[in-house]
């Protein structure tokens, strides 16, 4: 049981109170406000809106978060050799043991024509790792994504209808591509073990669809590193509906609907185990049923569902959705160990299950 707090302020809409619009955007989030160990911040605007400049937009930004227990074991995990017992609460008990802080700077330009809207982005990320008794040292580490949307088909009273993405990714050592990803709470014990040695390059390509002024997208994106040995992706899908229209219906709540899902970088084979040798054995999931294949594509995976209702300014949610458990790879202080074979009888019941409530006022 978590207790977020989450806060938005958007001036664009400020001509709803009959004040004047700006182009400032800020965004303050705490995950768990009685397990105050991850926080994240976001400040951006548009300058050619300050510039009055129509047909272009030119938004900057900054992005901070931070994690003060990334070393915290997996309190929530359904398998014991991973599960915290003790009390995990920071203001109650051992307080923080890390300080890990990533800065990025996101800068995106969006030029709109008749025929087709361009959208060219760049970001920068930086890694900082305070000293502690896991990394022997303080560490440094960043990444880079510089990429471009091209959306064509512009339909009357509905917008573009495809775009088509492509970007390139490079990650320095001590430093992971989507480092704080949507189940980050998870994996990010062994996710800060597993922190790399080495420059990885990474091709993203996406397509999306839009509808209903975009009130309804769906996008699909898979980045790929290019100078591995083995094909490895992580894939990231989501359909969302912003505002689900009755046309005949009146003084009704705005229904909006969320899909999503995500996988880590993994590595996709199909392998029944019988051409691996031993050492392969321990490092990768096999077995007579294609059980490599589905830790391939389960690995570090989120899959949720999301659906309520925006009325009044005000927005009643649920979220409901499956995650792979970190305990089925573990670590013991040497080297990785994978418990597949014996745990896949029960898989789906070590799935973790997981609800959120969500409860929002806007002004």
């Amino acid at each position: 049981r978590e207790n977020g707090f989450y806060f938005k302020y958007d001036g664009n809409f400020l001509d709803k109170f009959k004040a004047n619009t700006n182009p400032f955007e800020f965004t303050f989030l705490i995950t768990d406000l009685l397990d105050p160990d991850v926080f994240a911040a976001d400040f951006s605007m548009d300058i050619f809106k300050l510039a009055k400049l129509n047909g272009f937009q030119l938004k900057v930004g900054v992005t901070s978060v931070f994690d003060f227990n990334t070393t915290e074991k997996n309190r929530v995990s359904s398998i014991d050799e991973n599960l915290d017992k003790g009390n995990y609460r920071n203001i109650a008990y051992n307080g923080y043991t890390t300080a890990l802080m990533v800065f990025s700077l996101p800068l995106e330009f969006v030029w709109d024509r008749e025929f087709y809207r361009l959208t060219a982005f760049h970001e920068i990320a930086f890694l900082f790792d305070g000293q502690n008794d896991i990394n022997n040292g303080f560490r440094f580490g960043w990444g880079d994504k510089i990429g471009a949307e091209m959306r064509f088909i512009n339909i009357k009273d509905s917008g573009f209808l495809i775009g088509v993405s492509n970007a390139f990714l490079i990650q320095s050592s001590n430093f992971i591509i989507n480092y704080f990803s949507s189940n980050y709470e998870i994996v990010r014990y062994r996710q800060y073990l597993d922190l790399g040695n080495d420059y990885l390059f990474y091709i993203m390509t996406g397509i999306a669809l839009y509808a209903m002024n975009d009130n309804l997208q769906f996008h699909l994106d898979v980045s790929i590193p290019v100078n591995v040995n083995v094909f490895t992706a992580r894939i990231s899908t989501k359909l969302t509906v912003d505002r689900l229209f009755f046309p005949n219906a009146k003084n009704l709540p705005d229904l909006y609907i969320g899909v999503y899902f995500e996988t880590g970088v993994n590595q996709y084979r199909v392998n029944t185990g019988e051409n691996l040798t031993e050492d392969e054995r321990k490092v990768y999931a096999y077995g007579v049923y294609a059980e490599y294949f589905i830790d391939s594509l389960t690995r570090d995976f989120r899959f949720s569902f999301e659906l309520g209702f925006k009325y009044l300014g005000t927005k009643l949610g649920i979220l409901i959705g499956v995650q792979r458990p970190q305990s089925i790879e573990f670590y013991d202080g040497s080297d990785y160990k994978r418990i597949l074979n014996s745990r896949y009888s029960k898989y789906g019941e070590e799935l973790q299950k997981f609800i959120s409530l969500e409860a929002a006022f806007v002004l």
